[in-house]
């Protein structure tokens, strides 16, 4: 049947003309065989020329109405086919099974072995069988490449390795070869190995040459483990080359722990005990892991060691056993104590296998001195002494002053005392101090000693260890008696200057010598400060003449500075200004305003300046504190002691310039009770202060600084500027062979030179005149006064010093009696001679002289007033006592009283029944 379909059928053109048409057909058999291969074409095959084949790939039949009978596939040339992929040659059977159908029946094909390079492609497997009119065919194309470098080893893997920690393991081996290797092969260890191309120097990681590794022998590499780090290390042996496949040998084996010690600490502290004595045990902590064996620990010679206790148990050696592979205990370590000396080593901890562990050890056996120290004194002044020593066989000495007649008592083993060579502040030991413990020295000097005391020092000999508290002392001592010397008297000087203030109130001091460096409003004020044993001047004298003044520091706005001049004599080293001083008030100072110095009079230059300031805070009363500094540049020295406002002191300001001070200027401040006794400078001031060069030369005056607010009210009287400290307070002690005391009021005169003592001008004396020997030789111009309450002290050795020519005394008006002694004297010959007042109503300065000689008077005198004829005259001496005042014979009014003479052997007065008295004429 035909059928058309118009497919356009919106026209007109609804029509069908049909021409010549003819159908011819032939019927096909329904029974032909098919086969059919899928696919139809493989390609790839390939292998390296020399190794066996390439691998397989295959092709599937699928047929049907095929004839009975086995399918047949035949291989080309240059490939080879099967039918179980396992055997492969020309053909392969592929049955055909009854039924005549294939389903996706497999045919494996590869390229035969042994081609040489080359490419193989475009040949056919053909498949034939089963009644099909033609062969099915396949396609198949590949190639043969030619070989590259190759890398071989063997074995592939090594294990068992195993070690400790810190030991390389055993090696093991392994080969390494190749085919046309062209370069080097690197071979690399993994961590924990290393590789060896000898056996003997075993790295990281080895190169062999190429023609080794294409040789037949190729390389034998060693392999072993370090041993580094414990575990299980594992991992490749890495081998490459240019152009080769990277092979591995793989390697696996263990590292096992050391055996290790510990021991803390390493070195233990020194160790020191007396001879005869273990020594205090110390200790040290030993470990021990992954050990092998116990541990011995052994000391060292004059060493001990105990794992029991501190105090038991002590032996050269211990073992100390395992728990398991650990091992712990506290080693205790002492010295024997067996001889003496510095024995010193290790204490070793050993076990087999592990590094051996040292603890370091010192110490000191002290042994007994056995020899006797001597000790002699030396260079003995008033406060010390030079004590001269020989240590016998100690290596120490102890050296102990203590009181004469003390009992001595020696000092204990392994006992430190603290030593001081100031006596007094060292250790106590029995009745003494001791003022040396140390090494052994050829002498010590000791201070702090009393002048005119006896003393006995005992010295004695040890050994110490090198620890405190590890003293051996000998048994036997050194003694030796000394004896301070006594203090001398204060160098006295000469007095420069001085002024009581002896004037009207309310004078200027500049009308009085005061020289002014500026405007200066500095005047006297009514009143007096006082100091027991200090000078008073005139009006104070016991004598109701003159005036009692005294000089008032105010503050003020700007600087007023007056100073006392004077002329320093030549050579001098030490210069003193001394007052007496009394602050009435004072204010905070934080800077250095200062209100007396020395000055280079016409300059600027102050030199020890002394600074006043209230204690902040203080009040009813105030308290203030001193300060001292040697110039403007200095840093000022404040006293720690503090003193009161409306309280007399007396002030000294020194400065010394001598070998003693190493020729720099020293300044130094004394301000001394007023109380105090004054006759001795105390040895040591409230205050110093250096300036570290020399300025001393230049220092002509002491000065007054009145300044502003900051400054002090403060009165001032009795200053006194000298060359040495007796002079500068007015209690002079003379002891040169010859002396000279300048004018002026002293409270006290002490002669003791076995010479002369010259005034120059009118020397006063207050309160004692002491004349142990020596002469003092005044005249009408060069005169010596003692005031009524001076004292002549007794003589304390039957040739007393006198005054070897007149003595003034000057006597107020009395109601009572009182006694004035005149030291008078001559050529050797001390009379005093003493005036007994039993009354007198006006003053009169009284003259006495001793006169060597006779008198030239006849053997009567009608002239006595009483009326008595004298019959008997002395032709050895004669004494003369005028009332004499100002020059002029001043007659006592109502005078009633007696004189006292004094007589000696040669005075010729030997009949006791002779009633002899004074002539008066």
């Amino acid at each position: 049947m035909l059928r058309w379909v118009d497919l356009n059928d919106s026209g007109t053109d609804h029509f069908l003309a049909v021409d010549n048409v003819s159908v011819s057909f032939t019927l096909a058999s329904t029974t032909s065989p098919t086969l059919t291969a899928t696919p139809t074409a493989l390609s790839g095959f390939t292998y390296v020329a020399g190794s066996s084949t390439s691998p397989s790939q295959n092709f599937t039949l699928d047929g049907s109405n095929l004839t009975p009978g086995d399918l047949v596939a035949t291989g080309s040339t240059n490939y080879e086919v099967s039918a179980d992929n396992t055997t492969f040659g020309a053909t392969a059977i592929i049955p055909n099974m009854a039924g005549g159908t294939l389903t996706s029946v497999p045919v494996y094909v590869r390229l035969k072995a042994g081609l040489a390079a080359g490419t193989y492609n475009n040949e056919t497997i053909s498949v034939t069988g089963g009644g099909t009119a033609a062969a099915t065919n396949v396609t198949v194309s590949g190639s043969v490449t030619a070989p590259g470098p190759t890398l071989v080893v063997t074995p592939t893997s090594l294990s068992g390795f195993s070690t400790t920690v810190g030991t390389a393991s055993a090696a093991q081996t392994y080969v390494l070869t190749g085919t046309s290797v062209t370069a080097a092969t690197s071979v690399m260890a993994p961590a924990g190995y290393a590789v060896s191309a000898n056996g003997t120097t075993f790295t990281s990681s080895i190169t062999v040459a190429a023609t080794v590794v294409n040789s037949a022998a190729g390389q034998t590499v060693y392999v072993r483990l370090t041993g580094a780090t414990a575990g299980t290390p594992s991992g490749n042996i890495t081998h490459t080359t240019t152009g080769a496949t990277t092979v591995n040998v793989a390697v696996s084996g263990t590292v096992t722990p050391a055996p290790a010690l510990t021991v803390s600490p390493t070195t233990l502290p020194a160790f020191n005990t007396l001879i005869g004595t273990p020594a205090a045990a110390q200790s040290y902590a030993l470990g021990g892991s992954n050990l092998n064996a116990d541990v011995v620990v052994a000391a060292p010679n004059g060493y001990e060691v105990s794992t029991t206790s501190a105090t038991a148990g002590f032996a050269s050696s211990q073992t100390v056993g395992r728990s398991g592979s650990s091992a712990s205990a506290t080693i205790y370590v002492r010295l024997t104590g067996a001889a003496a000396g510095t024995p010193s080593g290790s204490v070793t901890n050993t076990s087999a296998g592990a590094t051996q562990r040292s603890v370091a050890v010192s110490g000191t056996v002290v042994g007994k001195p056995t020899g006797t120290p001597t000790i002699s004194a030396s260079s003995l002044n008033t406060n010390s002494v030079v004590l001269n020593l020989n240590a016998a066989d100690g290596t120490n000495l102890l050296v102990v002053v203590r009181p004469a007649g003390s009992t001595a008592t020696a000092p204990t083993d392994q006992t430190t005392y603290a030593a001081s060579a100031t006596y007094g502040a060292g250790a106590v030991l029995g009745a003494g101090r001791v003022v040396f413990a140390a090494a052994n020295a050829a002498s010590v000097t000791v201070t702090g000693l009393v002048a005119s005391t006896s003393y006995v020092a005992d010295v004695y000999t040890y050994n110490r260890g090198t620890a405190t508290g590890f003293e051996s002392y000998g048994a036997t001592s050194g003694t030796t008696a000394f004896s301070t010397v006594a203090v001398p008297p204060a160098l006295p000087g000469l007095l420069l200057f001085e002024d009581d203030f002896d004037y009207a109130a309310g004078e200027y001091l500049t009308a009085h010598g005061w020289l002014s460096s500026s405007a200066n409003t500095t005047a006297t004020i009514a009143g007096n400060a006082t100091a027991s044993n200090y000078p008073q001047g005139a009006a104070l004298a016991g004598l109701p003449v003159g005036t009692s003044t005294q000089a008032r520091l105010v503050r003020r706005s700007g600087n007023g500075i007056i100073s006392c001049p004077a002329t320093i004599p030549a050579g001098t080293t030490t210069l003193y200004a001394a007052a007496v001083l009394t602050v009435s008030d004072v204010e905070n100072v934080s800077g250095d305003d200062y209100s007396f110095s020395f000055l280079t009079r016409g300059t600027i230059s102050y030199r020890g300046q002394v600074r006043i300031a209230k204690v902040p805070g203080t009040a009813s009363p105030e308290r203030f504190t001193f300060g001292l500094r040697a110039s403007s540049s200095a840093t000022t020295a404040i006293s720690s002691a503090e003193f009161l406002v409306g309280t007399t002191y007396v002030l000294v300001l020194k400065v010394e310039n001598s070998a003693a001070t190493s020729n720099q200027d020293v300044f130094s401040l004394y301000v001394l009770p007023a109380t105090a006794d004054l006759v001795q400078e105390p040895t040591s001031p409230l205050l110093t202060s250096t300036t570290g060069s020399s300025v001393f030369n230049t220092i002509t005056a002491f000065a007054i600084r009145q300044s502003d607010a900051n400054a002090p009210d403060a009165y001032l009287d009795g200053v006194r500027f000298a060359t040495g400290w007796g002079n500068a307070v007015g209690n002079p002690v003379f002891t040169a062979a010859t002396a000279t005391i300048n004018a002026g009021n002293y409270a006290s005169l002490t002669l003791n030179n076995n010479s002369t003592l010259t005034p120059a001008g009118a020397v006063n004396v207050e309160t004692q005149i002491t004349l142990p020997s020596g002469t003092i030789n005044t005249s009408a111009a060069n005169s010596l006064t003692l005031y009524p309450a001076a004292t002549v002290a007794a003589p304390t050795t039957s040739s007393p010093g006198y005054v070897n020519g007149p003595v003034l005394r000057p006597v107020p008006a009395l109601g009572s009696s009182q006694s004035f002694v005149f030291p008078v004297g001559r050529s050797g010959n001390y009379r005093p001679l003493t005036l007994n007042v039993n009354q007198q109503e006006n003053i009169v300065t009284y003259r006495a002289e001793q006169t060597e000689g006779d008198p030239g008077q006849a053997g009567t005198d009608p002239a006595a007033t009483d009326g008595t004829t004298l019959t008997r005259v002395s032709r050895v001496r004669f004494f003369t006592l005028t009332p004499y005042t100002g020059g002029t014979v001043t007659q006592p009014t109502n005078f009633q009283g007696t004189v006292t003479l004094s007589f000696g052997a040669d005075d010729q007065v030997t009949d006791p029944t002779a009633r002899l008295r004074p002539g008066q004429h």
